[in-house]
């Protein structure tokens, strides 16, 4: 019973929600755990532990369950390290990646790690973005200052899933996500047959939004509960709803403002990768693609 419906990427890009709409579904079960990274170890040259380990984040699931859900957005940049392991392993596994503008993305990205303390505080955004250029192209390493930049340059690892796996793989877009859900996740449910009625009056809430936190030592409380009971609040999303609106007045600050300038300069910086990105896409049968891949070309 190992997972083999995966949200293989990309990090802050609606990953969460997409998650948890799928996890509702009657024909998939969600791993205990959201983000269970099995495979993860494989992009830093380390290695992964157990199958059983694998497979005990799955142990509450149906047997007549026809999915085993396992998101964790970090698969995509492993390419061959993590793909050959994982298509050893499992049984014909569905991979979805979901793609954001990988400006907004970065920027996002940026605000998660500092509300995470994965990033000192006092980091601003330029120091964040210029460490990243700095450092993008040297060793892929776990650090936010080496990776952050860099995982918004999609087609360097989707040419790889696609070009070896292409009939496992399905590409969505977080605007999608965001704008057109039902649609979003009917096209999923055709994909791997199941049905997708269930989904006709879903209500479709957006999770894991990023806020900026005011006071530290009570945010690493509600980080530390929500660690600890993740599964409880995910399969009581309602107590947990309230929770987040509860916490949301008492410690969300005003939010970081990010000056226009610095992304002209990221758009700029990936410019170039999106094109080749969109082309790809195109002669892999994507027509319908987002606005931040359709306007025009920066050359």
């Amino acid at each position: 019973m190992i997972g083999n419906l995966i949200i293989g990427g990309v990090h802050k890009a609606g990953t969460t929600s997409l998650f948890s709409y799928l996890m509702d579904h009657p024909e998939i079960c969600g791993s205990t755990k959201k983000e269970i990274h099995h495979y993860t170890p494989l992009r830093y040259k380390g290695n992964t532990k157990s199958l059983d380990h694998y497979n005990s984040f799955f142990s509450h699931c149906p047997v007549n369950a026809k999915y085993m859900l396992d998101a964790s957005p970090s698969y995509l940049y492993g390419n061959e390290k993590i793909a050959e392991r994982l298509f050893g392993e499992l049984e014909n596994p569905k991979i979805l990646f979901v793609l954001r503008d990988p400006v907004k993305r970065f920027i996002s990205y940026y605000k998660h790690c500092e509300g995470k303390f994965i990033i000192p505080r006092n980091t601003t955004f330029k120091e964040f973005y210029s460490k990243n250029l700095k450092n993008y192209k040297l060793q892929d390493i776990d650090d936010p200052f080496f990776r952050g930049l860099r995982e918004g340059i999609y087609i360097d690892y989707l040419r790889y899933w696609i070009a070896n796996h292409k009939s496992n793989i399905k590409v969505l877009f977080f605007e999608d996500l965001i704008d057109r859900p039902k649609e979003s996740l009917n096209t999923i449910c055709e994909w791997i047959n199941i049905e997708a009625n269930f989904y006709e009056n879903y209500n479709f809430k957006v999770e894991n939004k990023t806020s900026r936190y005011g006071n530290k030592y009570l945010h690493q409380i509600g980080i530390f509960i929500n660690g600890k009971f993740e599964y409880f609040f995910r399969i009581n999303r309602t107590l947990k709803t309230f929770l987040k609106k509860w916490y949301s007045k008492i410690n969300v600050v005003q939010d970081i403002y990010i000056d226009d300038d610095t992304k002209d300069d990221l758009r700029i910086f990936y410019s170039q990768k999106n094109n080749e990105l969109k082309d790809y896409l195109i002669e892999n049968g994507y027509l319908d693609l987002p606005r931040w891949l359709t306007k025009k070309r920066i050359e």
